[in-house]
């Protein structure tokens, strides 16, 4: 264990055992209340929170003083700038909601953003994959064609593989992929 220093230790707790169950910190509350832990200066004592909500079995995060930044529910959800689902899929689906402040003078929006850091041509920055199980079935993929460059490649598995089935170019052109081919797909008009 690295050396404690007083002056910056207020609670230090420890368990040197080389066996058992290591070292707990238990905070128990009443049914219908609330555990916290709370970070702050003598200004703002609860500028942070981690709060475990024993009504609702989930898990929140706050930083700057104020709401609730982050969820996490009992059946695995994860909420950003919200704390409910706008639509639940059910108990076993994996979801991930990230929202943005509902503000009535403002058109506010949720970004997701996937930063990569591709260092040559055709590098990959990102993708979304489609799993059933252990097998990807899907991927959204962005790639770096060239230098500030960005295209959208879509991914699909006929069962005996990932195959690529469409790409949006960096210039805006879409070409359909089949049977080894590719084919540019023009719309007249635009």
């Amino acid at each position: 264990m690295p050396s404690v220093v007083a002056s910056e230790s207020a609670l230090v707790l420890q368990n040197n055992s080389a066996t058992g169950d290591g070292c707990t910190m238990t905070i128990i509350s009443g049914t219908e209340n609330n555990s916290q832990i709370c970070f702050g200066d003598a200004g703002d004592y609860d500028a942070g929170v981690i709060l475990y909500n024993n009504t609702n079995d989930a898990m929140t995060f706050r930083t700057g003083g104020s709401g609730e930044d982050m969820r996490l529910t009992s059946d695995g959800e994860l909420l950003l700038k919200t704390n409910s689902l706008p639509a639940d899929f059910g108990d076993e689906k994996g979801q991930l909601v990230i929202s943005s402040i509902d503000n009535a003078g403002a058109n506010n929006y949720a970004v997701l953003q996937m930063q990569g850091h591709a260092i040559n041509d055709s590098g990959i920055h990102g993708f979304i994959a489609f799993y059933d199980h252990t097998t990807e079935n899907a991927r959204i993929q962005s790639n770096r064609p060239g230098s500030s460059q960005g295209d959208l490649r879509f991914t699909t598995n006929n069962g005996s593989g990932g195959t690529e089935r469409m790409r949006i170019k960096e210039g805006g052109e879409i070409e359909m992929m089949y049977g080894g081919s590719s084919y540019q797909l023009y719309v007249n008009g635009l």
